[in-house]
């Protein structure tokens, strides 16, 4: 009740900031399993709004939402072979829990 889309362009804005700490291209190493993927490109889940990172391993795309994906459980690895850490506050990137906004642009 009272919600409303949030427009194309501020999710375009939205998914442009977390690519900048998730750019396409970039592998990182899950820290469980030791795994490495690259990072394909940063969605929208339609029917909750919420903004997840694409990413494939070696055969399989997957998806989590950009809150997992920024939470620790993976670090960049560099094209060295050297990891890199994630820079502090991604999970925090608007976006993570759904993008719907109530009335009065207030998160809904």
């Amino acid at each position: 009740m009272g919600q409303h889309r949030v427009s194309e362009e501020v999710l375009g804005n939205l998914i442009n900031e977390i690519l900048r700490f998730f750019p396409v291209g970039s592998r990182w190493r899950h820290k469980k399993t030791g795994g490495i993927y690259t990072v394909e490109n940063v969605v929208v889940i339609e029917s909750s709004m919420q903004l997840c990172v694409v990413y494939r391993s070696m055969l399989i795309p997957w998806c989590r939402p950009v809150v997992e994906f920024g939470d620790g459980r993976f670090e960049r690895v560099n094209d060295d072979s050297d990891t890199a850490e994630v820079p502090a506050g991604v999970a925090d990137v608007p976006g993570g829990e759904g993008v719907r906004q109530g009335a009065g642009g207030e998160p809904g």
